[in-house]
């Protein structure tokens, strides 16, 4: 875990990478908190991983996470028009339940 730590963001858009800390992720913990917190704190983080096929993954299992949806949505709709764009975007609004009309409009 302390590997994956070490970058969290790059190895966050690793094709491989990305894998491990989804399963950290939903194992949840410390190690996980800590992890979420660095993946969503920063606007150009957030915007990083949107733009990284792996990234997307990652914050999909986020908004997954019954725990996080909320917070994840939050921290998502700003980015809706980006999300829209592509076909994992997509998945991520549809699974917070953002109408794409209304999720446009907001970002």
């Amino acid at each position: 875990i302390e590997a994956l730590k070490a970058r969290l963001v790059r190895n966050a858009k690793h094709e491989h990478a990305s894998f491990l800390i989804q399963r950290v992720l939903r194992i949840g913990g410390e190690e996980g908190a800590a992890m979420v917190t660095e993946l969503t704190s920063n606007r150009e983080t957030v915007r990083s991983l949107l733009r990284s096929q792996f990234g997307r993954y990652v914050l999909w299992d986020l908004a997954q996470s019954d725990e996080l949806a909320g917070a994840v949505r939050n921290i998502l709709l700003p980015f809706a028009a980006e999300l829209g764009s592509s076909k994992q975007g997509r998945k991520i609004l549809n699974e917070l339940a953002v109408d794409e009309e209304l999720a446009v409009r907001w970002a």
